[in-house]
């Protein structure tokens, strides 16, 4: 495994031992800036947008679904 696979996976599994549903805001108002992102494993989920650089350098196939 290369060191980028490496720390893709070690990404993933810190994203599903530590769900971030509740740092998301409650309300649409709240999360009206945030991105929807899908990741290579396919999983879809919102991202602030501050955490982008971050999730795209953990996954450098991650796809941004709304244009902004």
């Amino acid at each position: 495994m290369s060191d980028l696979q490496v720390s893709q996976v070690a990404g993933r599994l810190y994203d599903d031992a530590n769900p971030t549903l509740g740092n998301v805001p409650q309300s649409d108002e709240d999360r009206s800036n945030w991105r929807r992102i899908q990741r290579s494993d396919q999983k879809h989920y919102l991202i602030h947008p501050e955490d982008l650089p971050e999730a795209r350098r953990r996954d450098p196939a991650l796809k941004v679904l709304d244009q902004q």
